[in-house]
């Protein structure tokens, strides 16, 4: 009996399906780059910031052939870094985590052929950042980018996109910083990929 609800289960998740039609459920990782974060008020003095971000999360997207709507979650835990002239000092990870959750629209701009889409996303992003010894911050911004989704057999597909984004206000505040620094816009850049299941 357990062999042949196995072997139900393995066809029902080969079985082609149309993945416009049906919920998208999986996983998703993120490898960003901050820019931003803060400065500091002397010409060439040294600044604080969010050292390359490795994020991995959850996502989930609605049915729709050319529009959808798209939300997830997903976990980092940055380095920090001072960047000074010709020196940049990395404090180890697990200092700070953060929390994201992301939402928005994702466009199909072009089928390329079948099973290959090129997809625009853009939507809000809220974070909760966590530091050492102080309350947990919550920061609100956007992002934008495009994005290839592949079907890769069965009832799976993934995608691979090019993102940028901002967070208005810096997750760092000025009590965090020394004398000279101060906070401000944090710009990213983020190369995020992903592999989901229709359900």
């Amino acid at each position: 009996m357990r062999a042949v609800l196995g072997l139900t289960l393995i066809l029902v998740l080969a079985r082609p399906a149309p993945l416009a039609a049906q919920w998208l459920v999986g996983v998703e990782g993120t490898l960003e780059s901050v820019g931003g974060v803060s400065r500091s008020t002397q010409p060439g003095g040294a600044s604080f910031g969010i050292h390359h971000p490795a994020w991995i999360g959850l996502r989930i997207e609605s049915p729709g052939a050319r529009v959808q709507w798209r939300a997830g979650v997903a976990y980092a835990a940055p380095s920090l870094a001072l960047d000074a002239p010709e020196v940049t000092v990395i404090e180890h990870a697990g200092v700070t985590t953060v929390t994201a959750l992301r939402a928005g629209v994702i466009v199909r701009l072009a089928q390329l052929q079948p099973g290959v889409a090129l997809r625009v996303e853009a939507g809000p992003v809220l974070e909760w950042w966590r530091f050492e010894s102080s309350a947990t911050r919550l920061r609100g911004g956007g992002e934008i980018g495009l994005s290839l989704t592949v079907g890769l057999g069965g009832r799976f597909s993934g995608a691979l996109g090019g993102f940028v984004g901002v967070t208005p206000v810096s997750p760092l505040e000025p009590a965090d910083l020394p004398e000279g620094i101060e906070p401000r816009s944090a710009w990213r850049r983020a190369l995020r990929g992903s592999v989901g299941l229709a359900l």
